[in-house]
């Protein structure tokens, strides 16, 4: 059977998970967490980004869709919107500070 990686999957590969959680480490983003771990938070906001979701509601519903995929994105289970909501006020926003600047330099090296 053939698969076929999707172009969000495509885009999550860019981001070396290993360097991810070193940033994450480094600011103890997933210290005491219990349903969403980092990773799972920067990928459904990225999802939301993409489609163009307005609300934690709307982000719920659509991730419900694609229930099937999420396993292959490298999420442990689908957010719901409280979660998300209190993941959002208590992380450290440098986390995704870091991982952009991450980004930034990979890009710059390639132009």
């Amino acid at each position: 059977m053939k698969t076929q990686i999707t172009i969000f999957g495509q885009m999550l590969n860019l981001i070396p998970r290993e360097k991810f959680q070193r940033i994450v480490d480094t600011y103890k983003g997933d210290y005491k967490t219990h349903k969403m771990n980092c990773w799972t938070q920067f990928v459904t906001l990225l999802y939301a980004q993409l489609r163009d979701k307005k609300s934690l509601r709307d982000i719920e519903t659509g991730l419900e869709l694609h229930t099937q995929k999420l396993y292959h994105l490298g999420l442990i289970k689908q957010a719901r919107r409280s979660t998300l909501s209190d993941a959002n006020r208590t992380r450290n926003p440098k986390i995704y500070e870091s991982v952009f600047n991450m980004l930034l330099t990979q890009c710059q090296g390639l132009a």
